[in-house]
């Protein structure tokens, strides 16, 4: 990759040196803010119980919260913006190394408990009981089965590619932990900009001012274009949406706009168009589907989302092609370095040490040892029935790991929950091949999807710290040694909440907990368990157009992160890789340029940091009953219009927020 297109990417640093995003030429080394000869604070008292803490608080938040709303909560960006007000109060000095370690600590609840919220709660829906200990031990697997492939990947993903990725999740939390370290101007503009990101989405998500996504039905001709030829625009206008399409950068967010309008605007009117006449298509999941009579938003969930699926796992598969010489490199060096001496690891610079990799892969064959023999024991299978589903637990985990940490590195967000479906179609296939089915079978096959689960989260999220502690000069093997004990202490209270939760609300009924994955996993286990097809035509076609555009050198994993994400969370990655290319060519003075883009980082991080936790306070409240909507004041008639209004306003906002960016601040 050349500079132009290193640098369009992602849209630079206030606190990072150019170097930070720009290919490493062969020879040459990144030096961190934290160099190699220094020795910082990190796994200090008051960093590790201050992460404990956070992280119980924000494992409950985040067990919680998707199962109530739908949406996962992200913790690793505001526990950030907490630690470094912290130390402020404190008046602690140097407390960079410290407060990096306390953020992925107290993020850990947040990225092992995915199983749990987006898949388990499907026992308990379908009247099959799912006991305290198959909680703990599915996270616990998921979890450090995801640290494990992370230090596998970190060599590629964060070395190797140094510059090619943006990484928008991990630069906003970069520049939140040097906010802090630096103070001054930079962290007046990352406090204000938390204060009006956070107030926006708070009104946001709080009252009935404006939607939270403005749509084409907002007049008479939109809805008949979205009724009639199934043509519909959406755009979520919450601020931390908008800040991490700036940070993803104008050519990434492009190519996955691409694939999002590919998909609403030809797939889908394409596929309605051919049931005009009342003609159903059978998609192989048992059920007729009459495509003009259903909305724009039903047939993408339930026809384009699975080329989409389809188009990330063949990217998963050519991306671990590619890589395969690294990844083969990392399991030859945990061969060698089983009989190298231990001594030898002395020899890489501290900001490169690593947890020794032949502990990696003893944590890889221990963990499928125990799935393996907890299916046998537990569940009645036999032993080919056990090896069979941890070979698919194990090939699938990393496969798709690869893929959702692509995901993280372009985008900071990752489809967990379609890489996971894919999964369990695939196990649930060879469980039936094997004759393991009824209750017990799906019991089985959806303990393994909660544990490829938590994995896929927890690879992707913490490569993405990783990313971070290579960008700061922060100890790699610190943060994996206390990512394992956290990961120890966040499975149990994952799990209690869990416990607690199914006993008291439950998750289908009235009055239950949502649980929208859940329930999908749900209607798809039952029917495969019991014959029938997966959509494999769909996810065929999505392979195809996989291979197609890797021959054309698109990026296949961002098109297709396009078609499955939906659209409405898409633009808002178009609008803000606009405003920073609109900041990068916004004067003929570059340095000018360069500051105003830089400038754009800090608020594109405030506002992730404001919104993210606004976003949370939101969620409770509603959770606690206080429906602000249904006051006199808490609504306006025209909701729909007003979230245009709104978001030009924010967008708006950025801009000249942006501008006032100059070299002497």
């Amino acid at each position: 990759m050349d500079k132009n297109k290193a640098t369009s990417g992602a849209a630079g640093s206030c606190f990072l040196s150019e170097a930070a995003f720009l290919p490493l030429r062969e020879g040459e080394t990144y030096e961190p803010i934290l160099k190699a000869q220094q020795k910082p604070k990190e796994a200090t008292l008051y960093a590790v119980l201050l992460g404990l803490l956070f992280g119980a608080v924000f494992t409950v938040a985040c067990t919680y919260m998707p199962l109530k709303v739908g949406q996962g909560v992200s913790a690793d960006t505001p526990i950030a913006a907490m630690a470094i007000a912290l130390a402020a109060v404190l008046k602690r000095n140097d407390a960079l190394g410290e407060n990096t370690l306390m953020e992925c600590i107290g993020s850990t609840g947040s990225m092992d408990n995915s199983g749990l919220v987006f898949v388990l709660p499907a026992l308990f829906i379908l009247q099959l009981q799912a006991t305290f200990a198959e909680m703990v031990w599915t996270t616990l697997l998921g979890g450090l089965l995801g640290i494990a492939y992370a230090i596998i990947l970190r060599n590629y993903f964060v070395v190797h590619m140094h510059g090619h990725y943006p990484f928008p999740g991990s630069l906003a939390t970069t520049e939140v932990l040097l906010s802090g370290a630096q103070g001054g101007g930079s962290l007046r503009v990352l406090l204000f900009s938390s204060l009006v990101g956070g107030a926006a989405d708070f009104a946001t998500n709080s009252f009935g001012w404006w939607n939270a996504a403005f749509t084409s039905r907002f007049c008479t001709f939109g809805s008949y274009l979205a009724e009639k030829y199934k043509l519909l625009f959406a755009i979520n206008v919450e601020a931390a949406v908008l800040a991490i399409g700036y940070m993803t950068g104008w050519r990434y967010a492009v190519i996955i706009a691409g694939g999002s309008l590919f998909g609403w605007w030809v797939l889908l009117p394409f596929m309605a168009s051919l049931s005009a006449d009342n003609q159903a298509w059978l998609l192989g999941t048992g059920a007729e589907k009459v495509f003009q009579d259903m909305t724009p938003e039903a047939i993408f969930r339930q026809s384009v989302r699975f080329i989409g699926i389809g188009t990330l796992a063949m990217a998963g598969i050519l991306g671990v092609l590619k890589m395969a010489p690294f990844i083969g490199l990392a399991f030859k060096e945990a061969i060698v370095g089983i009989w190298e001496d231990k001594k030898n690891t002395s020899s890489y610079v501290r900001t490169q040490q690593d947890v020794p990799i032949a502990w990696v892969v003893g944590l890889i064959a221990l963990i499928a040892l125990v799935f393996a023999l907890l299916i046998h024991l537990n569940y009645g299978a036999s032993w080919l029935q056990a090896l069979l589903l941890t070979v698919v637990l194990l090939a699938g985990s990393f496969l798709f790991s690869v893929v959702g940490t692509t995901s993280i590195a372009f985008t900071s967000s990752e489809p967990v929950s379609g890489l996971t479906l894919l999964t369990l179609i695939i196990g649930a296939q060879a469980m039936l091949s094997t004759g393991l089915v009824g209750e017990v079978g799906i019991l089985a096959v959806l303990l393994m999807a909660t544990v490829v689960c938590g994995c896929l989260w927890m690879t992707g999220c913490f490569v993405g710290d990783l990313k971070v502690a290579f960008w700061l000069g922060i100890t790699p093997k610190t943060l994996q040694i206390w990512k394992v004990i956290s990961t120890l202490v966040s499975a149990f209270i994952a799990a209690g909440v869990m416990l607690l939760l199914a006993k008291s609300m439950g998750f289908s009924g009235p009055g239950a907990l949502a649980a929208p994955q859940a329930n999908a996993v749900a209607a798809v286990i039952g029917p495969l368990m019991s014959g029938q097809e997966a959509p494999w035509t769909l996810y065929l076609a999505g392979a195809v157009l996989a291979v197609l555009l890797d021959r054309l050198k698109v990026p296949a994993l961002a098109f297709g992160l396009g078609l499955y994400i939906p659209l409405e969370l898409n633009m808002p990655l178009l609008a803000g890789g606009g405003i920073a290319y609109l900041m990068a060519h916004s004067s003929r003075d570059a340095i000018l340029n360069q500051w105003r883009q830089r400038r754009g980082i800090l608020i594109s991080s405030g506002f992730i940091a404001g919104g993210s936790i606004m976003g949370v306070c939101s969620a409770g409240l509603r959770v606690m009953g206080y429906d602000f909507s249904q006051l006199s004041w808490g609504s306006t008639e025209t909701p729909e219009l007003y979230s245009l209004v709104m978001y030009v306003c924010l967008c708006g906002f950025f801009i000249w927020y942006s501008r006032r960016g100059k070299p002497t601040v």
